[in-house]
């Protein structure tokens, strides 16, 4: 449940969090997630999420910033009949680069204290974690291959579905070197533009991931988003994938000079094609 309080003054935002456990299981998107996530996204970036201003377990409430401003898939935006949430050029490039700022932040990585601190406080919360702060539901992409391979004719059997799980597996339990911490959820509705600055909300997803899962994301339209397909129908494909390249050269540490030759980046995108499968049937 989510409440807007105003005063004269100012406004918040109260999440109260149904769930029983909220506070004390992070499998899923929920309480624990957003009330650690948002304040290891602001360190990242500061003041790139709404800020937390204070929660309460054992009501399983947050009391957030009302972050203001323009909804990304509104912005700049010249409609057509049937084209309802199409993008433009203008929130195309500011959907690139908060998503190249926050994952290319000096304060993601291996080595970041953030994202340790992120992973032990989610750990303290709920110490049956088997991951702490990981990947939400990782599991629905292995069974989505079941999906994938029998839509497209692949033999469970052949070495082409082993290379699919050898792919999907890189990307749901990745190497350290690739891991970032995001939202989790990147959809254009998400964020919000207030003059020449673009912040997000909702940081219920918020999880520790392959640095590519963004840009297979982008790749594919936002397939997970509400409007799916329609927010790129004021591009051409060879338009669209110059964006995805753009954005691919701000966030890898070594692209290639196509990004569909990168295996990283196709796995990434089987992966995410694997969840929407087992998710929705698509």
């Amino acid at each position: 449940m989510v409440l807007r309080v105003s005063s004269p003054d100012s406004s918040v935002i109260l999440k109260y969090f149904r769930r029983r456990d909220s506070a004390t299981n992070s499998g899923g998107f929920g309480y624990l997630r957003e009330k650690h996530g948002l304040v290891a996204l602001n360190s990242l970036v500061p003041g790139s999420y709404s800020s937390l201003l204070f929660s309460d377990d054992s009501a399983r409430l947050l009391c957030l910033e009302d972050v203001t401003g323009t909804p990304l898939v509104v912005f700049d935006s010249v409609r057509f009949e049937g084209q309802d949430g199409a993008l433009t050029a203008s929130a195309v490039s500011a959907w690139i680069y908060f998503w190249a700022g926050l994952l290319s932040s000096d304060r993601q990585g291996v080595s970041s204290p953030v994202l340790a601190d992120f992973s032990a406080r989610i750990a303290a919360a709920d110490p049956r974690a088997h991951s702490p702060g990981s990947l939400t539901s990782p599991a629905l992409a292995l069974k989505g291959l079941h999906r994938l391979a029998a839509d497209e004719g692949v033999a469970e059997d052949s070495a082409e579905f082993a290379h699919w799980v050898a792919q999907v597996e890189s990307v749901i339990s990745p190497p350290p070197a690739s891991l970032v911490l995001t939202s989790g959820d990147f959809s254009p509705h998400n964020l919000l533009i207030y003059h020449d600055r673009v912040r997000g909300f909702d940081a219920e997803g918020t999880s520790l991931h392959h640095r590519f899962l963004p840009l297979a994301e982008f790749l594919l339209g936002f397939p997970s988003a509400p409007l799916y397909p329609t927010y790129t129908s004021h591009f051409s494909e060879k338009e669209w994938l110059a964006w995805a390249q753009d954005f691919y050269e701000r966030i890898s540490p070594t692209p290639f000079s196509n990004l569909l030759n990168d295996p990283q980046v196709a796995a990434a995108v089987l992966t995410v094609r694997a969840i929407l499968a087992e998710q929705t049937g698509r």
